[in-house]
């Protein structure tokens, strides 16, 4: 067991020999070499930069690609609703100044839709006024008809004041007195008759003579009788119906007032109603005129200060073209809200990079 170990040891000590020597053999010779070279090339030797090895921080660099922009810009926009056609545009990269005309936009719809909507607006500014004009007619017209009602209502109750104080007193004094009246012509034509009568006995009088006089009788008493029938006709049927009547004719009037008390509220109500609508119609009308010149005023874009003309196209965030909109050029469509035009200004300046996903966490705020 003993003799198996020892030979074992010895086989790997002559391996581990025959590995070492031939390193050995290699770096004598390298030596070698490396001596004759540095006594026939000292002077190369000696230019070559050494740098002493010692311990400190490791710095670590990112090194990217970025854009130097303008801290400050400004952003011009097409202003104007839905989609429109570029028909001018001052060249990307023109120095200009406060007030030249930058972007001509298509407003032949506009002038168009303006055109149309003033023609609109002098509608609704006659519809207006004579909405108006008409409310005050309708005033007038209501209250005209609630004071003539008013006034025979008033007179209505005159009426029965006149009634019930004069004319059916007068009236029951007049048939009062024509019955009295009528009693003495009757009191008379039967004294004549008595008369008569006795001068007829003693021949002094013809029977014609008498019979005319007992007719007068008759006619006295029948004068009688229909004074007194008038006087109950009066009292019983004449006084009674045209109480009713005078009444009837108040309560009538009265109702005649409220209705048109009522229809006057009302017929206002509906005037003043349809004047509002007219109002706000126009007022309407004009916000949209409004609206429309404003736009029409959006049309052409002017340079609000001085600047070199950079087109929103051509540079997106950290410099990236954005390929997604058509590059901005006459003829082109461009929508709502869409930024066209940047103007830089050189008050201050930032650089704007792009950094590896991988590398953010190497990156910190504060660090050069």
């Amino acid at each position: 067991m003993s003799t198996s170990n020892t030979a074992a040891k010895r086989s790997w000590a002559r391996k581990r020999l025959m590995m070492v020597v031939p390193v050995v053999l290699i770096a004598l010779a390298i030596g070698a070499s490396v001596r004759n070279r540095g006594a026939g090339d000292a002077g190369v030797w000696n230019s070559v930069e050494t740098f002493f090895v010692e311990e400190g921080p490791l710095t670590i660099s990112l090194v990217e690609s970025g854009t130097i922009k303008s801290r400050e810009q400004i952003i011009l926009k097409n202003e104007l609703e839905g989609s429109t056609i570029i028909l001018g545009l001052v060249p990307e990269g023109t120095k200009v100044k406060k007030g030249d005309v930058l972007v001509e936009l298509d407003s032949s719809q506009l002038k168009d839709a303006l055109l149309d909507q003033e023609i609109t607006v002098q509608n609704a500014e006659a519809a207006f006024i004579n909405a108006r004009e008409t409310l005050e007619v309708v005033k007038n017209q209501a209250q005209s008809f609630v004071d003539t009602a008013a006034l025979l209502y008033t007179f209505s109750k005159e009426d029965l004041f006149k009634y019930e104080e004069g004319d059916f007193p007068m009236s029951l004094k007049q048939a009062e007195a024509a019955i009295k009246l009528a009693e003495t012509d009757l009191t008379r034509a039967e004294d004549k008759l008595a008369g008569s009568k006795r001068l007829l006995a003693e021949d002094f009088l013809t029977s014609l003579e008498l019979a005319g006089d007992e007719r007068a009788e008759q006619k006295a008493r029948l004068d009688v009788e229909l004074s007194l029938g008038g006087l109950k006709l009066l009292n019983e049927y004449t006084h009674t119906r045209t109480l009713d009547e005078l009444e009837s004719q108040i309560i009538e009037t009265n109702r005649a007032l409220e209705r048109e008390t009522l229809k006057a509220t009302a017929d206002i109500v509906q005037a003043e109603a349809m004047l509002r609508a007219k109002e706000s119609d126009y007022r309407r009308q004009v916000t949209k005129l409004d609206k429309l010149e404003d736009q029409l005023g959006k049309a052409v874009i002017y340079s609000p200060a001085d600047g070199f003309v950079v087109y929103a196209t051509s540079a997106g965030a950290g410099g990236r073209h954005r390929y997604d909109i058509q590059p901005l050029e006459e003829g082109v469509s461009v929508y709502e809200r869409q930024e066209l035009i940047y103007l830089p200004t050189a008050a201050a300046l930032k650089a704007e990079t792009g950094v590896k996903e991988g590398d953010l966490s190497r990156v910190k705020l504060g660090l050069p």
